[in-house]
């Protein structure tokens, strides 16, 4: 019997984000295009002999009881009807406050890999209604690929996977919250007149240089952060096919047909970014690296 798994938990970026509306709940409709890349944190998980749910993570102000590693465990408690006793450790890389799901991708990593360690033969229908009550983005995250995703994060689409290519991830030293995030996006007097149809059109037709130049992101113009617009233009001015912010913020992306292109540019960034990272598009939100 498996006693544990260590499951890589990959980072999602936004192609394309518009707002669509605001709700009666304060949540709001959204049209987007998520891409998993390479970037993830490693999650391990191991059954206990004894009740209770164990937690440490390698990074700081990461609550050990209350994120979405536990949360995710006790949901499928409740759903299964019996006690889910693990300890997990989880390896942060995916920068937080940075748009990329992070805490997202590593609970939906949780979902699926206590569906295996305890073989629960849940089928991924089944565990997206439970990963859509813990997060808008854990649908996503749960799935992973390329997809169009609508509504509050719980309408998905599949969409042919973004051509390889190469993608820096820059990140001032600053995080954007997402609620100050939308609050700007809502006192905007004018707002953003965005389309993610010219990238789906783009995928659809595998066409990555077209696909990168209709990149769009309606909250970038409210993140409120000097470095957000410098980095966007240093990419595109060292070769950049395209590049915007991901999510509510604060990490850029720029997408390159080489690496040395990239390597080049996340060189001439320097001080301007806090943290910098260079991937590839996946096509899975999760994956399992090892079992014992």
């Amino acid at each position: 019997m498996t006693r544990s798994l260590k499951i890589r938990a990959y980072a999602k970026l936004n192609l394309g984000l518009v707002v669509e509306g605001k709700r009666a709940n304060g949540y709001h409709d959204l049209d987007m295009v998520m891409q998993s890349v390479s970037l993830y944190d490693t999650i391990t998980i191991a059954r206990l002999e004894e009740p209770g749910i164990r937690f440490s993570c390698d990074a700081p102000g990461i609550p050990g009881s209350d994120n979405l590693c536990v949360r995710a465990v006790n949901a499928l408690a409740r759903w299964v009807g019996a006690p889910l006793p693990v300890a997990m450790t989880l390896e942060k890389r995916i920068p937080a406050q940075a748009g990329m799901a992070g805490g997202s991708a590593d609970g939906a990593a949780v979902l699926a890999g206590l569906n295996q360690l305890f073989a629960l033969g849940l089928s991924e229908e089944e565990l997206l209604p439970l990963a859509a009550g813990l997060g808008a983005d854990m649908p996503f995250c749960l799935t992973g690929g390329t997809k169009r995703v609508r509504g509050f994060g719980e309408r998905l689409l599949e969409l042919p996977p973004l051509p390889d290519c190469v993608i820096l991830v820059a990140k001032p030293g600053e995080g954007v919250p997402t609620a100050e995030s939308f609050a700007r996006y809502d006192a905007l007097g004018e707002k953003p007149r965005l389309s993610v149809e010219p990238l789906v059109r783009a995928l659809l037709e595998r066409d990555l240089r077209r696909a990168a130049g209709a990149l769009c992101n309606g909250l970038e113009c409210c993140a409120g952060l000097d470095a957000i617009p410098r980095l966007v233009g240093k990419m595109e001015e060292m070769g950049a096919l395209g590049s915007r912010m991901t999510g509510s913020g604060s990490a850029v992306f720029g997408i390159f047909e080489g690496e040395r292109e990239a390597l080049a540019c996340r060189e001439a960034l320097g001080k301007e970014a806090a943290f910098t990272a260079l991937c590839r598009p996946v096509a899975a939100g999760w994956e399992i690296e090892g079992r014992l």
